[in-house]
């Protein structure tokens, strides 16, 4: 009786589903976008990227020939757009601008160790700053503690009291900032992603060229992402119908995820290191994003190896098994990864080159495109693999991979740290 309950069941989820399928608001989802240039980029395009492009359209002294017209246009933008976290008045001045610079990966040094992605000056003729923004692009990453508030205080620290501060948190939706302060002197401004879009389509018209394209495409790619976002809209029109709603409520229920696999992939791990009996000590596994259903890295700590190296070289070593797939499906193809992590500092990022150049006998080169701030790239090799399943059979192969390249490495990894030592560990914690 059961069973025959189960296949009725069955029966009613194929049908519906089958009229899902067939349904305008479902099909909407899957209009194809107009092409941009960074839809060949897209692999290659992160924070820092995007900071990059905009910083060089702000900046006048660059040689776009825009002058400080980029940034006026975005500034009408985000003043149609925004209001100041905590209600202050603020306004970015209109006149006496005679010239703007834009520096990317601005150090706060010495009043604090934290890297600003773009700090913009507005120049008086004298060429005293009028006004100074702090920008925090975020793109998915979460905020850091107390970030935007540090933010905050070290632009009030480092710029005369004279002079005009705000930080800008720029996010695709243009959500509030959860580590802002009510800093009246320095308030935090959230502000989208289509304030950048505006001004780009504004300023588009007047250029031609490589430039024009940048520009259009710009203001594609964001406009594109807006409309993903709008596709929430047909989401929630779908679910009012009852009908539909058991349609996807089927579909999720039987779509596999990585992430709910993971479990199998830290027991392949740990079985393997109790056989080998190293390495020795604690594990720690983590994943980027560190929310999406099949997260396109998966990271591996041991607190052995961590502990000798940032003992004896300043920095800690990772295991990443991973794809330059930013939303990886059945296809993606995985690979290995050793990375260390640095921090900001400059020093340690030095010796971990150096390290890197011990463990490959010469510069190396990494065929992948994903690079981060505080990481830098040691060692990459072993056997690659494509995901099939999105489950268990995957899950245990990734391990695989990442137990091959142990294998093969760990042992000269701590032979590498061992070599050489320094007088006095940085005190950050591993960003996890």
């Amino acid at each position: 009786m059961a069973a025959r309950a189960t296949s009725r069941q069955d029966e009613i989820s194929v049908q519906t589903i089958d009229r899902l399928l067939r349904h305008r608001d479902y099909k909407a989802l899957f209009r194809p976008a107009r092409f941009d240039l960074f839809d060949l980029l897209d692999k290659a395009i992160v924070e820092n990227s995007w900071s990059a492009v905009l910083a060089f359209l702000c900046d006048s002294m660059e040689n776009h020939r825009l002058g400080i017209d980029f940034f006026k246009e975005w500034q009408a933008a985000i003043e149609n757009e925004s209001r100041p976290q905590g209600g202050h008045g603020f306004r970015i001045p209109r006149r006496g601008i005679s010239s703007i610079r834009a520096k990317f990966q601005w150090s706060a040094q010495p009043w604090s160790p934290r890297i600003i992605d773009i700090v913009i000056e507005l120049r008086g003729a004298l060429g005293d700053p009028l006004c100074v923004l702090g920008i925090e692009n975020k793109l998915d990453a979460p905020e850091q503690k107390d970030q935007l508030e540090a933010y905050q205080t070290v632009l009030t620290k480092a710029y005369p009291s004279s002079c005009r501060k705000a930080v800008l948190y720029l996010t695709p939706d243009g959500r509030e900032a959860k580590t802002a302060s009510g800093e009246k002197h320095c308030p935090c401004i959230p502000i989208s992603y289509e304030t950048v879009a505006v001004a780009c389509r504004k300023v588009a018209g007047k250029t031609t060229g490589a430039l024009r394209v940048l520009l259009t495409s710009m203001d594609r790619h964001i406009s594109k992402e807006d409309s993903r976002m709008g596709l929430k809209g047909h989401v929630k029109k779908l679910l009012a119908s009852e009908e539909h709603k058991l349609a996807l409520q089927a579909i999720v229920k039987h779509t596999p995820f990585l992430r709910k696999e993971l479990d199998w992939f830290q027991e392949e791990i740990i079985h393997v290191r109790k056989k080998r009996k190293y390495p020795k000590g604690h594990i720690t596994f983590d994943t980027y994003p560190h929310d999406a259903p099949n997260p396109s890295e998966i990271k591996v700590w041991f607190d052995e190896l961590d502990e000798l190296a940032m003992k004896t070289r300043g920095f800690f070593i990772g295991f990443i098994v991973g794809t330059d797939d930013p939303e990886p499906v059945i296809g993606s193809e995985y690979s290995l990864r050793v990375v260390a992590w640095c921090g900001n500092d400059k020093a340690v990022k030095q010796r971990a080159k150096k390290f890197a150049e011990a463990l490959h006998d010469g510069t190396p080169e990494f065929p992948w495109r994903r690079r981060w701030v505080q990481f830098e790239p040691l060692w990459y090799g072993g056997r690659q693999y494509r995901l099939k399943d999105l489950g268990k059979h995957d899950a245990r192969e990734l391990a695989r991979v990442v137990n091959d390249g142990i294998k093969e490495k760990y042992q000269e990894l701590k032979k590498c740290a061992r070599k050489s030592s320094f007088i006095k560990p940085p005190s950050a914690q591993r960003r996890r």
